[in-house]
């Protein structure tokens, strides 16, 4: 089933579109792109591979040989493409048309490419008005993870399956491309031998799957060298369909605070640090939050915060820390400090908290002023009992004669 496939690659307009009346075809100029290999995964740069110039004709007519070169090809366009499936009898008379349905679903669960023909109205159940077409699913080509998102040293499995209308021998073959590099083949199947090609240690396919329909295949312990675009292709016999599959590895940091509580003593001065570690992509947001429930139910967020520089870990992965100095006051007793880190890998922020205890204090704080208040009331109110029961005592003895 393998065959050579061109790439027509239009360059410009030769002549200006001729009249319907004028007999001659009209032309464009063009050339045959010859892709480097033979195996339907075409990486669409045009300076790769072999040329051959070539005539695209618009529409049929007397064919004047003088009017193209002798090595050039020409490719004559009709109103339909003649396409050769099982089941369906072509002629020059009636011909059926082809139509390609692409569904694609908003939140990547899946993608799915189905290539249908029209079936002719005397086939047809039921009386159908012209403007409608009925047509019947030929091959489907699907996928259920078009978007993957991995850790790093995992298993990761990409999904495709495909059906025809008839049994068939098909031909699979998946790639990879990582941006900005070549298109690599990793495997291929060759439905009419039901063998299996490796071309990486890292891919597994499940042979006995293959004739049901399922060409899924398992990438072994992924690295940052796998995030990339798959692409998973099959051809049967005159049909062609493929799916792409983007990878992506994303890691969560590790986050820790320097101590979870802290006793100071009033005026000394310490370094709160939080440190994000082995997270990938490199973007993450740290933050220091000052919590204080007697002032205020909405933290505060430290202005003064001081970042490290991004630390490329060996992994591929990359660590950073977010620290400022405090210097206790008696007003932050009870405080607490928050670290919040953000990263595209996390559903929710990560929170890291500290307590500070303010000890050794010789002034009252503010907040201290109302207890302080109730206190000299109530010494007063017992002063005030005291001297009343004393008076009362006295008053109540017998005077001498």
């Amino acid at each position: 089933m393998e065959s050579t496939r061109f790439i027509l690659v239009l360059f410009m307009l030769v002549n200006v579109i001729q009249s319907k009346e004028d007999t001659a075809p009209s032309k464009i100029f063009c050339l045959i792109v010859r892709p480097l290999y033979n195996d339907h995964i075409l990486t669409g740069d045009t300076d790769k591979g072999s040329n051959t110039k070539a005539w695209l004709v618009l529409r049929t007519g007397s064919d004047d040989e003088a009017n193209y070169d002798s090595e050039s090809v020409r490719f004559i366009l009709k109103d339909n493409i003649q396409i050769l499936w099982p089941g369906i009898q072509i002629n020059d008379d009636t011909m059926d048309s082809w139509f390609v349905a692409s569904v694609k679903h908003k939140e990547n669960v899946f993608h799915m490419t189905t290539f249908l023909y029209q079936i002719p109205e005397r086939t047809a159940q039921e009386t159908i008005p012209s403007q409608f077409h009925h047509v019947s699913a030929a091959f489907t080509i699907l996928t259920k993870t078009p978007v993957v998102r991995s850790k790093l040293q995992q298993d990761v499995f990409l999904d495709c399956t495909f059906s025809v209308d008839h049994q068939a021998d098909v031909t699979v073959t998946w790639a990879f491309q990582k941006k900005g590099r070549e298109v690599i083949k990793l495997v291929s199947y060759l439905g009419s031998t039901r063998s299996v090609q490796y071309h990486s240690k890292n891919v597994v396919m499940q042979e006995d799957k293959l004739p049901k329909g399922d060409a899924s295949i398992l990438v072994r312990n992924v690295d940052l060298e796998s995030q990339g675009v798959y692409s998973c292709s099959v051809t049967v016999d005159s049909l062609y369909g493929y799916q792409k599959i983007h990878l992506e590895i994303v890691e969560s940091p590790v986050v820790h605070v320097n101590a979870e509580s802290l006793v100071l003593e009033e005026g000394e001065e310490k370094k709160l640090l939080c440190a994000a570690s082995n997270y990938y992509p490199l973007d993450v947001d740290i933050e220091w939050l000052r919590e204080d429930h007697r002032q205020s139910f909405l933290p505060i967020r430290i202005q003064n915060i001081m970042h490290s520089s991004h630390k490329h870990n060996i992994d591929g992965t990359y660590s950073i820390s977010g620290f400022f100095m405090f210097r206790a006051t008696p007003k932050d007793n009870g405080v607490i400090f928050t670290c919040r880190v953000e990263h595209l890998s996390l559903t929710h922020a990560i929170r890291k908290s500290v307590k500070i205890t303010v000890t050794g204090s010789s002034r009252w704080s503010l907040e201290d002023w109302p207890l302080l208040a109730l206190i000299a009331l109530f010494i007063v109110i017992l002063l005030y009992l005291a001297k009343y029961l004393y008076t009362g005592t006295n008053s109540s003895k017998p005077k001498p004669y």
